[in-house]
């Protein structure tokens, strides 16, 4: 790998932070269209932003996770008068009851209701998937920051996370100012300096509302250790970040890349910097 370099605020050679690959802009009206992934890649509904991270970039602990509580309708009743009983016999003889109604309703779900059934429910911090097949939890920054800025196009963009414990991923997440900008996101391990070789990554896709955006990218085993969520914009995109305080988060930047190119197998000459943070994230299962 080459030698990554560490600056405080812009780079000046490849292309520059702070003001120089983003252009601040109004708050713009809230707008949504649809977009479709690329590469059989789907879009799904937001997360909860009120929720607590789970994921931090620095030191954050892991809150551990609690399985789905399942409940369900209680049995029908069987009870016999002077007529007839609904228990029936088997071929062997043996009586039967005749079982949870809901059984059969909530097969292969993980959450939410059903067809009067309650088939399970996510814990405080997850949010059920739009399939209801599992519980999501947001691993990174996914409340939306105060400020927002325009980020130029042909830049690939990325933070770092770190997860606990062994998890399952299942779409990548950025919060936009507005609808409209195609992009594409990626996942990548750590190799001690900055991203290494992805893991994942979406087609081009649009963002399609201003808020929480995300994007399905197939059920993928994490180990527990630090990933980069990368981004990576094809024009103009409006995206939620911190004001600029201290100007000290670190970030991984590629700049100048067409985006037909897309994100590379392995990673070896972006610039990790000091800088703004931007809400992107990934969505894991509980």
């Amino acid at each position: 790998m080459t030698t990554r370099s560490t600056l405080l605020g812009c780079f000046a050679s490849v292309l520059a932070l702070s003001g120089c690959f983003e252009e601040p802009l109004p708050e713009p009206e809230a707008t949504e269209t649809g977009g479709d992934a690329t590469e059989g890649v789907t879009t799904s509904t937001s997360t909860d932003p009120s929720a607590t991270s789970i994921g931090s970039a620095t030191d954050s602990a892991d809150s551990g996770s609690t399985s789905p509580a399942m409940t369900t309708i209680g049995p029908m009743d069987t009870g016999s008068d002077s007529t007839t009983s609904m228990v029936t016999a088997t071929d062997t003889g043996e009586s039967t009851g005749p079982g949870d109604p809901c059984e059969p309703v909530c097969a292969g779900l993980a959450c939410g209701d059903q067809e009067m059934c309650n088939c399970g429910m996510c814990s405080a911090m997850a949010t059920c998937a739009d399939d209801q097949s599992y519980c999501g939890l947001p691993v990174g920054f996914y409340n939306p920051f105060a400020d927002q800025a325009q980020v130029f196009g042909e830049v690939q963009l990325g933070f770092r996370f770190q997860i606990f414990e062994n998890r399952t991923v299942r779409r990548l997440g950025v919060i936009a100012g507005g609808a409209g900008a195609e992009v594409r996101m990626a996942l990548y391990g750590h190799d001690g300096n900055g991203p290494s070789n992805r893991i994942v990554q979406t087609g081009a896709v649009m963002l399609y509302a201003m808020g929480n955006n995300e994007f399905d990218v197939g059920a993928t085993e994490l180990a527990p250790g630090d990933y980069w969520v990368m981004l990576h914009t094809n024009g103009p995109a409006p995206l939620r970040r911190t004001p600029n305080l201290d100007n000290n988060y670190e970030i991984a930047v590629r700049g100048g890349i067409p985006f037909g190119d897309g994100f590379p197998m392995s990673m070896t000459d972006e610039m990790v910097v000091t800088d703004y943070r931007y809400n992107l994230y990934m969505v894991v299962e509980d």
